[in-house]
């Protein structure tokens, strides 16, 4: 009967191993395929459920290992892609959220650093121009306010020196022009008052000597007249 065999010359039927199976009336028991398993006596083999795998002549199935996934009947299983993971038993590969990336055949994602950002599903983190900045794990750049600057892959901006000033999403800070000045931090430069003058980048107007005197926004003093 099914599940059983019977070897040539033999009288009795025998329990077709755990891995095998037979229909009916066989002299010998055959071997289930790779995707699928048998116990002990079957008359067919059963489906190895999805995140797991067998091999030619299972017994039972094998889960997946993290970082890899299976579909139902499955022979083996497959690596995750780069920008997504997996947990052990996985029918399939989870995205790695925004501000995380992961190598093919992952177990979990791995944290984008300062000055880096990823979207979902990235397979490594992009760094940020200049002009923005980012903290760790983050999803996009902050762009730098006006009065601060940086570089490529900054983790904050930098404040700009006395005599500069800078637009929003700078990547410099820009001289004031004469006749001009700042502070630190500036997001523009301020005109110097009358009676006083400045050179390019000055962080103060200069007061005029005594018998000089200037218009606002003067870069040099004149004699009074």
């Amino acid at each position: 009967q099914p599940g059983q065999y019977s070897p040539a010359g033999s009288s009795k039927c025998y329990l077709c191993p755990a891995g095998q199976y037979s229909l009916s009336d066989l002299s010998k028991c055959d071997y289930c395929p790779a995707g699928k398993y048998s116990s002990e006596g079957s008359a067919n083999c059963l489906n190895c459920r999805a995140g797991t795998y067998s091999l030619k002549g299972a017994s039972t199935c094998i889960e997946c290992p993290g970082g890899r996934f299976s579909l139902n009947s499955a022979a083996s299983c497959d690596v995750c892609p780069a920008g997504k993971y997996s947990e052990k038993g996985s029918y399939t590969c989870s995205p790695c959220p925004p501000g995380t990336y992961s190598p093919a055949g992952s177990t979990k994602c791995l944290e984008c650093k300062q000055g880096y950002y990823s979207l979902q599903g990235a397979d490594k983190c992009t760094i940020c121009p200049s002009g923005t900045y980012s903290f760790a794990v983050s999803a996009s750049c902050n762009k730098c306010r006006p009065g601060t600057y940086s570089g490529l892959g900054a983790a904050t901006c930098t404040q700009c020196p006395p005599g500069s000033y800078s637009n929003e999403n700078a990547a410099i800070c820009t001289k004031c022009p004469a006749g001009y000045y700042s502070f630190g931090g500036a997001g523009s430069c301020s005109l110097c008052p009358a009676g006083t003058y400045s050179n390019i980048g000055a962080g103060v107007c200069t007061r005029c000597p005594t018998g000089l005197t200037s218009k606002a926004g003067a870069s040099t003093c004149v004699l009074i007249s």
